[in-house]
């Protein structure tokens, strides 16, 4: 609801979507994170993407047609963003092959949407140590989509490893327990 207008958002104030957020998430915490997840991709979609990718995520993401989450904890470095090793390799194409580790990613695996966009936090070749060295890919789940890949991302490389449901970071929440390359 708060998100604009531009993007099939309504526009509202951050207050009503906070409301709506309360609501959901007093009754159902676990359900509740999938929105959640997908609100923050969408934020940094909204600041951070490129137009192409505005164009081709926002609307559905916005419309709940899609759902979206991040891939940040790595199995050496927790949620610790700065030390993070997962590294995404140029490629000839434009494309990027994806190197390295998630764990628990929470609604990383669901069937409650069509499509699940996932923002893969990685380090390119000569990025500096720390966070400010990383990098957000996006990676779409289901590769029988409509929109081309190479329209949606500068990543058009799969996880090597799609696992089924698993452990979860919480409780009640369906995840993808590890993504792997």
């Amino acid at each position: 609801m708060p998100f604009p207008e531009e993007f099939d958002g309504g526009g509202f104030p951050w207050s009503v979507g906070l409301a709506i957020q309360e609501l959901l998430g007093s009754s159902n915490m676990a359900f509740a994170l999938c929105p959640l997840l997908t609100q923050g991709a969408i934020d940094a979609l909204l600041h951070h993407g490129d137009d192409e990718q505005k164009k081709t995520y926002l609307p559905k993401m916005i419309s709940d047609e899609w759902t979206g989450t991040t891939h940040l904890t790595a199995l050496q470095a927790g949620s610790d963003v700065g030390a993070l090793t997962t590294r995404a390799v140029p490629e000839n194409d434009g494309t990027y092959a994806i190197v390295g580790q998630k764990i628990d990613i929470t609604y990383g695996e669901h069937d409650l949407s069509e499509q699940i966009v996932h923002l893969v936090l990685t380090r390119i070749p000569g990025a500096p140590a720390g966070t400010r060295g990383t990098s957000c890919l996006s990676i779409e789940h289901k590769w029988e989509s409509t929109v081309p890949l190479s329209a949606c991302s500068p990543v058009n490389t799969p996880p090597a490893v799609n696992t089924p449901p698993a452990a979860s970071s919480a409780r009640g929440t369906s995840a993808c327990a590890s993504c792997s390359s």
